[in-house]
């Protein structure tokens, strides 16, 4: 599988992550920043609708991550890359965790919840 490299920080979905991890007003409301590849795992397992995933270079590398890409693939995630830096100003942590992802959190009321 060949997977695009983001190579600027002014590329739409870049500034789209950082309006999310930032919650601009600006930003869309109903998506949220996952980021760690265990929390993408949780998140796929649940069923969760991704927008967009971002991985370091060599994501895809090792079993946990290739279960992943083929799981986004089957839902037509799309998938890039980025350098170091770039993932390093996109992730909300000092030392970024590789991979995050734009995630849509669907709304429910309290009424729904029995």
């Amino acid at each position: 599988m060949s997977i695009p490299t983001l190579t600027s920080r002014n590329n739409p979905l870049a500034q789209t992550i950082r309006l999310v991890a930032a919650q601009a007003r600006r930003a869309p409301q109903d998506l949220v920043l996952a980021e760690g590849l265990r929390v993408l795992e949780e998140a796929t397992h649940a069923g969760c609708t991704f927008e967009a995933a971002i991985g370091h270079e060599t994501f895809g590398g090792d079993s946990r991550e290739r279960s992943l890409l083929e799981r986004w693939s089957a839902a037509r995630v799309p998938v890039r890359r980025a350098s170091p830096s770039l993932l390093k100003s996109l992730s909300e942590f000092v030392s970024p965790q590789g991979a995050l992802a734009l995630v849509r959190v669907t709304h429910v009321n309290l009424s729904d919840v029995k």
